[in-house]
């Protein structure tokens, strides 16, 4: 957000996700007077809400921080054995598995 005052220099606002502390670049993602850069962010808010764990967020400002650039290793998901365990049901249209 940019603020313009013809007596001062322009402003600039900063808004940081509620739950993981990123700026947010100009968002649609708000409730409860609290700002998230995502759905994601909000919905584990949403979650947490919900089933009275707000204490979570007085930890620290940003306790869902996310850890940028750290790869996600699911390639042992491609291993046919694994995946037989992980399947409870396949037809054509559907699999439905359980983790």
């Amino acid at each position: 957000m940019v603020f313009k005052n013809p007596d001062m220099a322009v402003t600039t606002s900063r808004i940081s996700c509620y739950h993981c502390g990123t700026l947010c670049e100009e968002t649609n993602f708000h409730l409860e007077d609290k700002d998230f850069c995502c759905a994601g962010c909000q919905s584990v808010f949403q979650i947490l809400n919900s089933n009275n764990l707000c204490n979570y967020y007085l930890y620290n400002d940003a306790p869902g921080q996310n850890k940028p650039g750290q790869k996600q290793h699911f390639e042992y998901l491609d291993e046919p054995s694994i995946v037989s365990q992980l399947i409870d049901f396949t037809d054509q249209e559907l699999t439905v598995i359980t983790f």
